[in-house]
């Protein structure tokens, strides 16, 4: 159905989102949803109560939390964090899927050996994922990265039941991942969508892709940086001044093909600019102005070299046809 085009007066969620409603001011839903939560940051006394209790729990474990590093602004910040500012004991957990960016690597390797901290690293074999993701493409599924994100979180599951962890700290914050769109995510938690993909076609065994298991431990999730002023440009600076800490790009682009997924694919494909919604986050958080995020948008979301090149990569990588794989980009999709 035709939708003419509009954006919202107080953020920049528009129509690429199909689900969005607007009221006679121009307002739109995320915006009225956003002030009904009453999204703030939490009470920083709440974490430290809430520190003192996990370390009492966990008193007589190598480990207080895990903490899944991508290597990223916000999980690495994160860390900083929980070790320099909580003095908590994490467990480090990292999910290695093939698709790491030498800034990520040495991001993860540099934050874990400054703090002489223990690192958990998963290993999924490369051949089994790569199929998984290709038939993520072939089935036309919006939600590329739900094979990611869905073994990540098995991963924590997995980890806390090995080493009797009970808390996973997250690095999630109000301040830039408040806003998303349910239309453009699948639920990652739902391990029967990725097998019924998997079995369509020709993957019947998983030999070493992590899966959530109901009947495993059960984790209670803490996130410190809502409870703290976080903000992304501060923590890049205080992480660089703690040590060589690389910039990578965009978010999320610690993971090359998160990148080309984010950059290219959704915009490209759908119509889905996913700063929209990290940019609407952080203007409902007071941390950027309408106008700012708007003449951010209008900045190409992909420098044309990196494309050219990435585009390569990882169609190499996948072994995806480049005749198809432009069909494909092409394809209306079917929601």
């Amino acid at each position: 159905m035709f939708r003419e085009y509009q954006v919202c007066s107080k953020c920049v969620m528009d129509t690429s989102d199909p689900s969005i409603e607007f009221d006679e001011n121009g307002i739109c839903s995320h915006c009225h949803w956003y002030e009904q939560r009453g999204i703030k940051q939490k009470s920083f006394a709440d974490l430290i109560s809430k520190v003192e209790d996990i370390k009492l729990n966990q008193k007589n474990s190598n480990y207080d939390v895990i903490l899944g590093l991508s290597g990223g602004v916000d999980s690495s910040f994160l860390l900083y964090y929980c070790v320099v500012k909580l003095n908590l004991r994490p467990l480090v957990v990292h999910c290695d899927n093939g698709w790491n960016s030498e800034a990520a690597i040495h991001n993860i390797e540099l934050l874990v050996k400054k703090m002489n901290l223990d690192l958990y690293t998963y290993i999924i074999d490369w051949e089994e994922f790569r199929e998984l993701q290709r038939a993520f493409f072939y089935s036309d599924n919006i939600d590329l990265e739900m094979v990611t994100d869905h073994a990540m979180n098995a991963i924590q599951q997995i980890v806390c039941e090995k080493f009797k962890i009970k808390y996973s700290v997250s690095g999630q914050n109000y301040q830039s991942e408040s806003i998303l769109p349910r239309d453009w995510v699948h639920d990652k938690m739902d391990f029967s969508l990725i097998q019924k993909t998997a079995f369509n076609y020709g993957i019947n065994d998983f030999k070493t892709y992590p899966y959530i298991n109901k009947k495993l431990i059960d984790i209670e999730f803490i996130s410190p940086l809502n409870h703290i002023d976080y903000n992304k440009e501060d923590a890049k600076k205080i992480l660089n001044k703690f040590c060589d800490w690389k910039e990578y790009g965009e978010k999320h682009s610690e993971s090359i093909f998160t990148k080309f997924y984010q950059n290219y694919i959704l915009p490209t494909k759908y119509n889905i600019d996913k700063r929209r919604a990290h940019l609407s986050s952080m203007i409902k958080a007071k941390q950027i102005t309408r106008n700012e995020a708007l003449q951010i948008l209008e900045k190409p979301i992909y420098d044309e070299v990196e494309l050219i090149n990435d585009k390569k990569y990882v169609l190499k990588k996948l072994r995806l046809d480049e005749k198809w794989f432009n069909e494909y980009i092409k394809k209306e999709y079917d929601s």
